[in-house]
Formats: structure tokens, C-alpha cells, sequence
């Protein structure tokens, strides 16, 4: 917990479950690797209802000033849905910060310190977060499909470039005649 972690029983067991060198017992540095990347809505115990400092994990990125098919156009106001593994909270940019972008990976994790609240939200400073990595390959995957069904360049393929094969409406493939 001095690092950040705020890491449940049963989540502690799942991380040391991950440790694979049967040579050594796992030392801090080893299992905040582990921590890095692994989801953290599997071993996290909560605390951003106490309003206290600790590591949170990216659920998605947007850039609120921007249509969702440009995100990374300017103007741009972040919003960041973050999770402790218990609660999700939403941190927005309310001054110009450079950790976080629209191509942050979800999985990252954050390290909050002083935060503060503006309405209902975290405020997202250069002060009020250190970006830690980390990469949890599910959240990445399914991120790349979304982030590419939005790119201007995606297309369905043509049956002929490997793409699935025209639809031919049922009564015309069984008409007689």
C-alpha cells in the first residue's frame, strides 16, 4: 500500500499466482510489475470513495471537445474513466496536462496524488497524476478494434479482398422459375 496499491485478499493471491520463477520468492518491485499488467478489477479493494491517494487503471479515454470519429483533433478537453477495482470515477482535464492523451491505452495505471474534485469529477492535472504504464492485452485488444471500426479508413472488404460474401436476400435464392 506505500506504493499505491490498495490490493484485496483475494486479488494478492491472483497476483502471486501470476509469479512464475519457482527459484525466488517475489520481491515489491516483482509484484508491482505484476500489478502493471494485470486488470485491476481483478485483484484491486477500492479507495476512491475515501477520497485518498492510490493507483487507478484507464478504462477509456475521450477527447469531449472533439466528434468521436477525431479525437485527436484540437480543441481538446480530456475525460478519463478510471477504475480502483471496486468504483469507476471520471477524471477531466480542466488545465492543459500532457500524461494523458485520447491514445492512452486502457490498462494504463495512474498514480492519483492530491486529488482534487471540481463538481462530480477528479481534476486532471500535470500535479494530480503520474502515468505508471502497464498493459493489460484484452482492454488493448479490444480498444485497437474500436479505435480502427472509427478510423476514416475502415471499410468492409469485398467478397473478392476477403471480406464476407454479398448478401442475397432469401426469397430470390429459393425462387423457382
Amino acid at each position: 500500500e506505500k506504493l499505491g496499491w490498495h490490493i484485496s485478499e483475494e486479488g494478492f493471491e491472483r497476483i502471486l499466482e501470476e509469479w512464475d520463477c519457482e527459484q525466488r520468492e517475489p520481491n515489491v518491485d516483482d509484484l508491482h510489475q505484476i500489478c502493471l499488467d494485470f486488470d485491476l478489477k481483478q485483484f484491486g479493494s477500492g479507495f476512491l470513495s475515501d477520497s485518498r491517494d492510490g493507483i487507478v487503471q484507464v478504462q477509456k479515454v475521450r477527447n469531449v471537445a472533439a466528434p468521436s470519429i477525431s479525437q485527436a483533433q484540437y480543441p481538446r478537453m480530456i475525460l478519463v474513466t478510471v477504475t480502483d477495482g471496486k468504483q469507476n470515477s471520471q477524471m477531466l482535464e480542466f488545465e492543459r496536462q500532457n500524461q494523458i492523451s485520447v491514445d492512452t491505452l486502457p490498462g494504463t495505471k495512474i498514480r492519483l496524488k492530491n486529488m482534487k474534485m471540481v463538481d462530480s469529477y477528479l481534476s486532471l492535472t500535470n500535479k494530480s497524476v503520474q502515468v505508471l504504464g502497464g498493459e493489460v492485452d484484452k482492454m488493448i485488444e479490444k480498444w485497437l478494434v474500436e479505435r480502427d471500426s472509427l478510423s476514416t479508413g475502415f471499410r468492409v472488404r469485398s467478397f473478392e479482398q476477403g471480406g464476407p460474401p454479398p448478401f442475397i436476400p432469401f426469397e430470390k435464392r429459393h425462387k423457382r422459375g
